[in-house]
Order: structure tokens, then C-alpha cells, then sequence
């Protein structure tokens, strides 16, 4: 697995290589079938989701949108609703909803 850390400068730093690289080159790395995560320097927080979500939106802006997004909109939807559908399966999920409205309404 490919470590890589994100500074406070948001430079990324891979360890593998020893050197600094940047959103293209963890795009490359991906292709290429590596795994990898990335972790923020000071506080360790994994970040590989935000970096990954960020390559995604930046190939997006390179190249033109077919059906004007309709194939993104339709795989955010279906991300949103099986994530609902997560959430609702969990134990506790109820009464978390629950305590959240009854706040909401208090406030």
C-alpha cells in the first residue's frame, strides 16, 4: 500500500517514492492498480476519500460531460439512496432520527 501525506500547505508528500506529487500523479498510481491512502500529516486523519472525490471532479472538468451530467446525476442518486437505505438498516438508526427531529423542533 502507497502512503501518502497531506501537509498544512496541501502539498502531498508520497512515501513510497520519497517525494512530492501531485493529483495527477495519485490518478497514475491508481490506474496503474496500486493501493493507496492518504492521511493528513498533523492530525493523521484519513483523507483518501476527499482526495479520490477530488481527482474524480477534476477529470470531470477535463473532459466534456456526456447527456450534460445525466450519468452523474443518476450515480449520485443511487449513491444517496443506498446510503439512506444504510443508515435505516443500522441498530439505532430510529432513535438517533428521532432524538435529531425532537432538537431540531426544540431549537
Amino acid at each position: 500500500m502507497v502512503l501518502i501525506k497531506r501537509y498544512p500547505n496541501r502539498k502531498l508528500y508520497n512515501t513510497h517514492s520519497r517525494g512530492y506529487v501531485c493529483l495527477e500523479s495519485v490518478a497514475d498510481l491508481i490506474r496503474q492498480g496500486h493501493e493507496l491512502q492518504v492521511i493528513d500529516h498533523v492530525s493523521g486523519e484519513d483523507l483518501t476519500a476527499v482526495i479520490l472525490s477530488q481527482i474524480v471532479l477534476e477529470q470531470r472538468r477535463n473532459k466534456p460531460v456526456p447527456r450534460r451530467g445525466r450519468c452523474w446525476q443518476d450515480w449520485c442518486r443511487r449513491a444517496a439512496s443506498q446510503a439512506s437505505s444504510m443508515f435505516r438498516s443500522c441498530p439505532g438508526w430510529t432513535a438517533l432520527a428521532q432524538r435529531t427531529r425532537w432538537k431540531s423542533k426544540k431549537l
